[in-house]
């Protein structure tokens, strides 16, 4: 995929895939505007590796930096039987942070996380921080409880609720509006937010976010707006505004144009060149595109269906289970794991 921002050439990324179509690598290529090629050199790099079950169990990022030395950051998951995530230690330089994740029954998850810096051998650590999450059938957070370190007491570290957070949903489990509160150590609120989403499109990825903060009775509006139009190439737009009457100003943009295996990045591919059923898995949902209207289902490795209707264009399927997915239309079938 080349990525072009105010019509130049940014950054080429190439991918790699497993045998089951997970993601195994991704590598940035910078452009070199000089020599009007592509360098040769990434810019970074990303490294996946799965269970048997089609679970992210290591993740490693590699960065280049301005003196040619790499950065390296190493995410390590663990999981339970019932293939939900209960640690994620992080590791980079000097940083290491540990997230842990625990259960009751299926509506509510228990998340702590600290981090841990070294200076000269010296370790110094951070300031934890704990939630609680519950979810709705579908998996969705609807409320988050925030709770503050207040202090160590022998064994026991005492907490206190700083901030909750109401969340809810529409039919297709897109995030629709928000509701968050942070109080002070004695529970009373000191700033509160309200958010709404309103989608552009059946997708997720296109929306307008408008929120109200209101600290000290003072309130102040914000708006964000990012919109994904076209297929292949792909255009990105995001833009903001402070006032509901003011006009949208761009922030950022992009383009992406998807090569397939039979091209090569300075080739135009053909209209007829691309499939006309794709699947793929990002941010932990999956995305399925046609090119014309077709029936497609879903289902998981051990054969229940998760998804069955007739897709045209694109769809974005989220919360679905970490696993292995067998995507089927018509006579064609993809295997996709979503972590």
């Amino acid at each position: 995929m080349i990525r072009v921002i105010d019509g130049e050439n940014y950054l080429k990324f190439v991918y790699a895939y497993t045998d089951e179509g997970a993601l195994s690598l991704m590598t940035a290529i910078r452009w070199d505007a000089d020599a009007a090629s592509w360098a040769g050199e990434k810019t970074y790099s990303e490294a996946y590796t799965y269970d048997e079950n089609g679970r992210l169990t290591r993740s490693v990022r590699e960065d280049v930096l301005d003196d040619g030395t790499i950065s390296a950051g190493t995410t390590t998951n663990t999981y339970d039987d019932q293939g939900r995530l209960t640690s994620t230690y992080f590791v980079a330089d000097d940083l290491r942070m540990m997230d842990t994740y625990s259960y009751e029954g299926d509506s509510v998850c228990h998340f702590s996380s600290i981090d841990t810096t070294y200076t000269d051998g010296v370790c110094v650590p951070g300031t934890p921080s704990r939630e609680t999450r519950t979810l709705d059938e579908a998996g969705n957070v609807v409320k988050y409880e925030y709770l503050g370190f207040d202090e160590w007491l022998g064994d026991t570290t005492v907490w206190y609720m700083k901030g909750l957070r109401g969340v809810e949903y529409d039919s297709l489990n897109r995030k629709v509006a928000e509701h968050l509160t942070w109080m002070d150590s004695e529970g009373v609120a000191t700033t509160t937010t309200d958010a709404t989403y309103t989608y552009l499109d059946d997708t997720d990825d296109s929306y307008i976010m408008e929120q109200v903060t209101t600290e000290n009775g003072v309130s102040t509006y914000w708006a964000s707006k990012f919109e994904w139009t076209g297929d292949n190439p792909r255009t990105f737009v995001s833009a903001e505004k402070k006032s509901e009457d003011a006009d949208w100003v761009v922030t950022d943009s992009c383009t992406d144009t998807y090569y397939y295996s039979t091209t090569v990045a300075n080739e135009r591919v053909a209209d007829n060149a691309e499939p006309a059923f794709k699947a793929y898995a990002a941010d932990g949902s999956l995305v399925i595109t046609t090119t014309d209207a077709r029936a497609v289902q879903v289902y998981g490795i051990a054969g229940a269906c998760y998804y069955s209707a007739t897709v045209s264009g694109r769809v974005t399927i989220a919360n679905l289970p970490a696993g292995i997915y067998v995507i089927a239309s018509g006579d064609e079938t993809v295997k996709v794991s979503v972590r």
